[in-house]
């Protein structure tokens, strides 16, 4: 209690003076801590406290921090060292700051919301600061003595901190202010606001090298280089725009303010990512150029082997020879399928691969399918065996070199993997109505089997989940490719496997039945358009100049060969030909460049160039049409095709 020699007069002069200071002292206080520990210090010890503390609300994380402290369990020093953090409601401070109402405990100690820190006190009293009806912090007393406190100590620590409110507040929000400059001066990013006539009102640092960009006239301050976007902004709303210099390249938000005649500018340096973007660029045509060029000289060689046995098959052959024959090329074109995936896989899986249907015999192709690996199965001892019932003697119509491509892939990795037992091809089908069918074909193997786990992940690019992989060969493309593939023909593929019994990998699509006599590749066009027609051959390469020449004969042609573009412009100057064959990739001077060198001339006579490249790429297609030709064929090329596009263009 109060020293009962006191007077309550004197008591109540106390009280007055205490206020008088504060009404005086806070227009002195050059920051939140001299009022602060002007609290503790100087006023408080008045009215006989042992201590006092003073909390502050922390509007980041709405907690009461301890800002200032005086008394016997403090030194008496404007600092605390290890500030009390405590969250609104927890203890009685932070009840007082969550109901806004001041609180006196005559007896800590039957208090259970009492929070002990360095020893107990047995009395407490704590008072809210509010400002705006908001509670900002809490003035808190402890004594210990039980009943210590009265109300009139509380009365008067109300006005006092009434008092204070406004001035904390009044520094708490300069402070805020300051740090909303500094963070503006301080953003390594331009930050303006300028006026609809140009005028720059406000820039940080940063800004500097973009008004240098939007040819800046510091003179008048003025922006010339932006009047018309930012004119705009104001009228029709916000807007982005790029500004760059010699060295910088900057991307600029422009966000007007309503009903004000100025406009804010945030601009980012996007510099690096514009040049990591050009780089991308550069790096995607390099590797268009290095697929362009692997293209051309895997697909070379692939052309001379499946030609080359097109053209044996019109020699006398023996029953066996025939057979081997037939063997070889069909494992040509399925090579050659899996080449052109492979080099292609990105325009794969960015764009819509063309599905390329066809009428042809299903058990037929499999069979052939099946004696291809058959070899490779008795080699490692294990079985493959199949069941074609189902589909003896249909006929369909559908890409079948896709789905030879991925039954190759899928039949290829089940021997691949299994070392005993061996490997089944089972095909089911299922009527879906009179002329259409699902199909549905099963590889089965007793194979290493894959891990549960890891299921999920087989069918992703490069993916090769069993450690033995990478010691059996392969990419980790393949089943990739197969998935995309059947999705471009509107199947499914999918997978059971247990690890160390084997795999069974299920491909199934819907197609359509049609007549045994449908072949859409037999051609159309009259053999007899080709009878002595003159035909310049052009290719670097020996092995076709040798196939296609052999061709054209047998149709009744006249070939001429030239062995490069410089060879081709000469003979063309010097004798009449019907039609030019022109091959793509040639050194010195390739066919783009030779046919527009031609064309380009024109008291040459008109003569129709026909492309021929090893490049499965789009964009060779479009330079050669673009250059005059009037149609490119891949390489190698159908015989049959060949012929039909040559008597076609010969007829018109």
């Amino acid at each position: 209690m109060l020293n009962s020699n006191i007077s309550k007069y004197d008591q109540l002069e106390t009280h007055i003076q205490l206020i008088e200071y504060f009404t005086q002292s806070i227009y002195k206080s050059n920051s939140i801590e001299d009022i602060l520990w002007d609290i503790c210090n100087n006023c408080i010890q008045k009215l006989n406290f042992v201590d006092c503390v003073v909390y502050l609300v922390d509007n980041a994380t709405n907690d009461l921090v301890q800002r200032a402290a005086f008394g016997d369990k403090v030194a008496v020093e404007p600092k605390v060292k290890d500030p009390i953090r405590m969250r609104i409601g927890q203890g009685i401070v932070g009840t007082v700051a969550e109901k806004g109402e001041y609180e006196i405990v005559a007896d800590t100690s039957v208090d259970e919301r009492y929070v002990v820190d360095d020893c107990i006190r047995l009395s407490e009293l704590a008072v809210p600061i509010i400002f705006e009806n908001k509670v900002i912090g809490v003035i808190d007393s402890e004594h210990p003595e039980k009943d210590f406190f009265t109300s009139t100590q509380a009365r008067v620590l109300t006005n006092i901190a009434a008092i204070c409110a406004h001035k904390i507040a009044w520094f708490e929000s300069k402070q805020q202010n300051e740090i909303a400059i500094n963070f503006h001066i301080a953003n390594p990013n331009p930050a303006l606001r300028i006026s609809v006539l140009g005028d720059v009102l406000d820039h940080n640092e940063a800004s500097l090298k973009l008004l240098e960009a939007m040819k800046w006239d510091s003179k008048v301050i003025r922006c010339l280089n932006c009047l018309k976007s930012i004119r705009d902004v104001v009228h029709y709303g916000n807007r982005v725009f790029f500004l760059e210099s010699d060295t910088t390249s900057w991307k600029v938000f422009c966000e007007s303010v309503e009903n004000k005649s100025y406009v804010y500018i945030f601009a980012t340096d996007v510099t690096e990512l514009i040049q990591a973007k050009k780089d991308a660029e550069a790096a995607r045509i390099e590797k268009a150029k290095f697929l362009s060029s692997m293209s051309h000289e895997i697909r070379t060689p692939l052309h001379a082997i499946i030609s080359l046995t097109d053209l044996l098959n019109s020699t006398s052959l023996n029953k066996k020879q025939e057979e081997y024959l037939e063997m070889l090329k069909f494992s040509g074109k399925n090579l050659l399928a899996l080449v052109n995936d492979i080099l292609e896989f990105e325009r794969l899986e960015l764009t819509t691969v063309e599905v390329d249907e066809v009428g042809f015999q299903l058990d037929t192709t499999l069979q052939m399918l099946l004696d291809s690996f058959r070899i490779l199965a008795e080699e490692k001892g294990i079985y493959l065996e199949s069941n074609l019932q189902a589909i003896s003697n249909l006929f369909i119509r559908s890409d079948e070199q896709k789905i030879t491509q991925i039954l190759t892939n899928l039949l290829g990795n089940a021997i691949k993997f299994t070392d005993s037992g061996g490997v089944s091809l089972d095909v089911g089908i299922e009527a879906l109505s009179d002329r259409s069918l699902r199909i549905e074909f099963a590889i089965t193997d007793s194979g290493i089997g894959i891990p549960t786990s890891q299921i999920s992940e087989i069918f992703e690019v490069f993916k090769m989940v069993h450690i033995d992989s990478r010691k059996r060969g392969g990419t980790g493309l393949g089943l990739a490719i197969c998935k995309r593939l059947s999705e471009y023909l509107g199947g499914q593929l999918s997978v059971e496997s247990t690890e160390g019994l084997g795999s069974k990998f299920t491909f199934s699509f819907n197609t359509e039945l049609v007549s045994p006599n449908c072949d859409i590749e037999e051609t159309t066009g009259d053999k007899n358009q080709l009878l002595n027609k003159r035909v310049l051959v052009v290719d670097d390469n020996k092995v076709n100049l040798i196939v296609a020449s052999t061709f054209l004969r047998q149709w009744g042609a006249i070939p001429t060969e030239a062995d490069s573009g410089f060879a081709a412009l000469e003979l063309l100057e010097k004798s009449q030909f019907d039609v030019v064959l022109m091959d793509i990739q040639m050194p010195e001077i390739d066919g783009i460049q030779t046919t527009l060198k031609y064309l380009s001339n024109p008291k040459n006579p008109v003569v129709p160039i026909v492309g021929l490249t090893a490049d499965v790429f789009s964009n060779t297609r479009d330079a050669a049409l673009n250059a005059g030709m009037i149609d490119l064929i891949t390489k190698p090329f159908n015989p049959r095709a060949l012929e039909a596009t040559l008597s076609k263009l010969l007829d018109s």
